[in-house]
């Protein structure tokens, strides 16, 4: 298990807490609904109490953690609503950002995007889906990077923080894991073709399929 010890950078450590706890939720280590109790938190991470409510206040204040009288602060969780509103921006972010790649991105960041597909194919092949996320979160930051829009980028990561859980969900199933393969295939291809009004609209289709996988499953 990942250790969430903050280590010593210029960062201040309110940030560096809140990164750990929002890794751990992105990871599936703290799922919808679990506690988080202060005590624990300061134990993992070797930080005072103070750091661990600045940064649950600051998680709080961006939808990550709800605050629930007599139980104190959990892991903010995820009702229908919320999921399709989750799935309505993340189309529109990430078709975006995969548009701006596509127009702006260096040929050597092309080409470590194929590089990471390539890996992302293999992943998709296995039963680990903890592995799968892992490589697809590799797949967004090089996306992001190469985008060149940290206002997207802020975004898309707090969307995929929350959206994290569904996705563990929806690529559970072995028939969603070959069509969303399918489809990031079909998205590089098309990066490799700077073909980028066709790109947002592939990666627009992608969560749009995602969503109804996830929705299926949690009802």
């Amino acid at each position: 298990m990942t250790s969430l010890k903050v280590t010593s950078i210029a960062a201040p450590l309110r940030q560096q807490v809140a990164e750990n706890i929002r890794t751990a939720m992105l990871s599936g280590r703290f799922k919808p609904g679990a506690r988080l109790i202060e005590r624990e938190l300061c134990d993992m991470m070797g930080v005072s109490r103070t750091a661990v409510r600045e940064a649950l206040r600051q998680l709080e204040s961006e939808g990550l953690v709800e605050n629930i009288a007599n139980r104190g602060p959990i892991v903010a969780r995820i009702t229908r609503v919320d999921a399709i509103g989750i799935y309505e921006m993340r189309g529109v972010i990430e078709g975006l950002v995969g548009r701006l790649f596509t127009a702006r991105a260096t040929d050597q960041q092309v080409r470590q995007l194929r590089a990471i597909v390539d890996r992302l194919t293999k992943a998709y092949e296995g039963a680990d889906v903890a592995r799968l996320l892992k490589v697809k979160t590799e797949f967004y930051a090089k996306l992001l990077e190469g985008a060149g829009n940290a206002t997207a980028d802020a975004m898309l990561r707090m969307i995929h923080t929350r959206a994290n859980f569904l996705r563990s969900v929806s690529l559970s199933q072995g028939d969603r894991r070959e069509e969303s393969s399918k489809e990031i295939r079909r998205v590089m291809e098309l990066i490799e073709a700077r073909a980028s009004d066709r790109v947002e609209r592939a990666m627009q289709e992608h969560v749009e399929k995602a969503a109804v996988a996830a929705l299926q499953a949690i009802e």
